[in-house]
């Protein structure tokens, strides 16, 4: 009976083809156009950020797979099936960056050889990215619901307005620099206004405020538990899951803001793109140190 290849195996399996497709397929010449650079140096760019891809990737595929351990151990326990919903959507946030980075250069290099593919790469990619955050946040909100219903506990109304508030502002900035884009440059979304506010804007805010409530909801749980060490160790993991989505929120912000740019200097994607690993790394690298001192908690 073969056995099923481990999370390790997987992750070396997918930085391997992200890198050699990086490396092979040509890129978009829209990409070269932007950042005004030559194919050979837009290759030694992308062998530049292999090692923070890699680090980003493997902690990401490391926190899940402890997550999944955590909640393996507590498969008889009430808790089991809400840690099981927050390890399967951290597994989906690790897989999509992995699925979406590959899919990404793919469509590159199609569109290298049909230029009309433009407003088809365009949109397939945009919509490959946002169902990552969609769907992973989704299941972490069903995990942290259903542990906030086993301790009893509620959002008090104050939180329900830091949550709301918080929420808000987001949304209003994220919609105004979408719509502002749409409008004043050449259609960077390639939809109309409608489709544009009905399958792009609000799913993405959707998703970001099941993630912003998940991460209140969790902090409520840890109120309502007893244990200093299992208290801390929770701690650790809700901090990450908070980073993880504020991650989520900027690189956003951040792609569609490069999206409208025409001419943008390479020290400016590198910082764009190291911001983004580091908030992305610490969140993941906090996941998976809360759920691995759990599930040694479990094992004492």
């Amino acid at each position: 009976m073969l056995r099923r290849p481990t999370t390790l195996i997987w992750y070396g399996l997918l930085i391997t083809v992200t890198v050699t497709l990086g490396l092979i397929l040509p890129s978009a010449p829209g990409t070269l156009q932007t950042l005004n650079i030559t194919s050979n140096s837009y290759r030694l760019s992308i062998a530049s950020l292999i090692l923070p891809y890699a680090l980003i990737l493997f902690l990401a595929f490391y926190a899940y797979n402890r997550l999944q351990a955590y909640a393996k151990q507590l498969h008889r326990t009430k808790e089991g099936h809400g840690f099981k919903n927050i390890a399967n959507g951290t597994q989906v946030l690790a897989w999509g960056l992995a699925l979406t980075t590959i899919l990404t250069i793919i469509l590159d290099a199609i569109n290298t050889s049909h230029p009309g593919f433009t407003a088809a790469r365009v949109i397939i990619t945009n919509y490959a990215i946002l169902l990552v955050p969609l769907i992973g946040f989704t299941y972490v909100g069903r995990g942290t619901r259903s542990l906030n219903d086993l301790a009893k506990v509620r959002i008090s109304l104050l939180s329900t307005r830091i949550v709301v508030l918080l929420f808000l502002i987001i949304g209003v900035f994220f919609t105004h620099m979408i719509i502002n884009n749409s409008h004043y440059h050449q259609d960077p979304y390639h939809l109309s206004l409608y489709w544009l506010i009905m399958t792009f804007i609000i799913p993405y805010l959707y998703a970001w405020f099941i993630g912003i409530l998940s991460a209140n909801e969790i902090r409520l749980y840890i109120q309502a538990i007893k244990g200093i060490i299992y208290r801390k160790a929770l701690a650790q993991l809700s901090f990450g899951i908070t980073i993880v989505i504020i991650g989520s929120i900027v690189m956003q912000f951040i792609n569609n803001q490069l999206a409208t740019e025409n001419n943008i200097s390479l020290g400016s994607a590198f910082l764009a793109i190291y911001i983004i690993v580091v908030i992305e790394a610490l969140g993941y690298g906090l996941i998976a140190y809360g759920a691995r001192q759990l599930k040694r908690i479990e094992e004492v």
